[in-house]
């Protein structure tokens, strides 16, 4: 059985891109940093929240390093597409997928381990209680990992103008320092790192012991 799990967990770190989905290697280099060195490889037994699965291929990575994952996404019609790729990686059994309307009120208090999210929060509207929501949902030593697009500049831009036509931004909150600090008004940040192209950040910390009420402070923007 251990020899399986080794099977298993070298087949996932092998394939880091293909799981991740999109992105390029600046996405990559800010995940395999937060597994390496925040998450580590053996996640057996614990269990992952993975916000805005897609099409399920994050939710089987964490399945494969042996935790209990729950995939939930926005999207009508994504729960079967995510359990196909679920059972070609044998993985069924540790994975399982709901679709949510975006409140996370569907789970009971300190439900979760690890809370993952890839490109999720910038299209949060309110990103003061979303935080708030998932610091209840994570356990007393649990941890997140959030890797969000950051607000680039001229370079970005020129980026953006070749892809136009096939990249949808008009939904999108950009992270800038005034996001950073309202995901640490709810949760116990403990890291930020940034690249600059493409920009991203990567943050990443733990539960907050006593989370504030929420819309409490200017810190927080209410999109629109």
């Amino acid at each position: 059985m251990a020899e399986l799990r080794n099977d298993q967990i070298n087949e996932a770190l092998s394939h880091t891109r293909y799981f991740l989905e999109w992105g390029g290697m600046a996405w990559e280099r800010q995940f395999r940093y937060a597994l390496h060195k925040i998450l580590g490889p053996e996640l057996g037994g614990l269990n992952v929240l993975d916000i805005g699965t897609r099409t399920g291929k994050m939710s089987c990575f964490f399945a494969l390093l042996g935790a209990n994952v729950t995939g939930i996404d926005i999207t009508h019609g994504f729960a079967q597409r995510a359990a196909d790729e679920a059972a070609r990686w044998k993985v069924s059994d540790r994975c399982n997928f709901v679709q949510y309307n975006g409140n996370l009120d569907i789970f009971k208090d300190e439900s979760f381990d690890i809370v993952f999210t890839k490109s999720v929060l910038v299209l949060v509207q309110n990103l003061d209680e979303f935080t708030s929501s998932i610091n209840r949902i994570l356990r007393r030593t649990a941890k997140f990992i959030f890797i969000e697009n950051s607000k680039g500049g001229p370079l970005h831009y020129l980026r953006y103008l070749k892809h136009r036509r096939s990249w949808d931004f008009s939904q999108a909150n950009y992270f800038t320092d005034r996001e950073i600090e309202c995901v640490k008004k709810n949760l116990n940040v403990s890291g930020v790192r940034k690249t600059r192209y493409p920009p991203t950040y990567l943050i990443f910390g733990q539960k907050k012991p006593m989370p504030p009420a929420v819309g409490q402070n200017p810190g927080c923007p209410q999109r629109t």
